[in-house]
């Protein structure tokens, strides 16, 4: 999920527009970087969409 940053306090982030239920521990965070080329998706996810 791209998010939006709300907060940090010591070692909580706060985020809004996470698809996760409240709680759930996030293992990994990445920044959102616009200057990367755009990603290549596989011909079947547009058809399941």
């Amino acid at each position: 999920s791209v998010v939006e940053l709300v907060g940090i306090d010591q070692i909580v982030v706060t985020v809004k527009g996470l698809d996760a239920f409240d709680g759930t521990p996030v293992i990994d965070l990445k920044p959102h970087l616009s200057a990367v080329s755009p990603t290549r998706v596989p011909e079947w996810v547009n058809l399941s969409m």
